[in-house]
């Protein structure tokens, strides 16, 4: 379309749906997007920046109204109860079995807070999480329905119930005792047993507190730090993925690597 069609069709939106849709017809929205020889916009770029646009405002008004202290900032239970909320408008969530909802809810806010939260306070801004990579992937099962998705595209998004459940399984295969933590013994046969062993003891050192489940040398993962271990793993390109790596590679803490750590990690 061209500018005296979007000058046009403003209008028609403007008696049809209210002086509010005003907003996306400015001169400077049309001006955002590529034109053709004959100076057109596309109209499905254009459909989609209005569509990202009402549901990220939506997403703002929702995630507000759960802001308990009103101080901007999401904590866990309540970025959960807001993901709670949008699995009904999901097209490739609404069938999902309903002893699963709350375990589906920890694994899906947990990656909020492992990318937007990244000094762990506990909480997300909410202003983070509108703008971050991790809503616009929830924000994909809006689109498709599962059936019409492949398997390897469900596999990739880690908030599909095929992820969750994947994770789920994955936890459960490893804690061979079932006592809901696991053991640096346990936590060796991930990914086929590939894990070296001094991998294994640094994330432990790194990222494992003490006391957590006992003290000392009896540390042992939970489902939350086991997350955070598969994130790291399955998003080795990212920042927050290489922080997480890079404390366990950083046998000293210098914040660098040297050859004898090189040496230590690859022998």
């Amino acid at each position: 379309m061209n500018y005296e069609d979007f000058c046009q069709i403003a209008s028609i939106c403007a008696e049809q749906i209210g002086p509010k849709c005003k907003r996306f017809f400015c001169p400077s929205n049309f001006m955002k997007f590529e034109k053709d020889e004959s100076g057109r916009i596309a109209i499905l770029p254009f459909y989609l920046y209005v569509m990202r646009t009402v549901s990220l405002t939506q997403a703002r008004i929702d995630m507000s109204e759960l802001d308990e202290d009103g101080d901007g900032f999401l904590q866990a239970h309540e970025m959960e109860a807001y993901i709670r909320g949008l699995i009904p408008n999901l097209a490739q969530l609404r069938d999902m079995p309903s002893a699963f909802l709350q375990m589906y809810c920890r694994i899906a806010a947990h990656k909020f807070f492992f990318f937007c939260d990244p000094y762990r306070r506990g909480k997300l801004c909410i202003k983070k999480v509108l703008l971050s990579n991790c809503l616009a992937e929830l924000m994909e099962l809006h689109q498709e329905n599962e059936e019409e998705v492949a398997d390897s595209e469900q596999g990739e998004n880690w908030f599909s119930l095929t992820t969750a459940q994947r994770i789920c399984d994955m936890f459960l295969g490893l804690d061979k005792d079932m006592n809901g933590t696991l053991s640096k013994q346990e936590l060796r046969e991930y990914a086929d047993g590939t894990l070296t062993d001094i991998f294994v003891e640094r994330v432990f050192d790194e990222h494992i507190r003490r006391g957590k489940s006992g003290g000392g040398n009896c540390r042992e993962m939970d489902f939350d730090s086991f997350l955070d271990f598969v994130l790291a793993l399955e998003n080795k390109d990212t920042p927050e993925g290489l922080t997480y790596l890079f404390r366990c590679l950083d046998l000293d803490g210098r914040g660098c690597l040297t050859t004898t750590d090189i040496h230590t990690l690859f022998r």
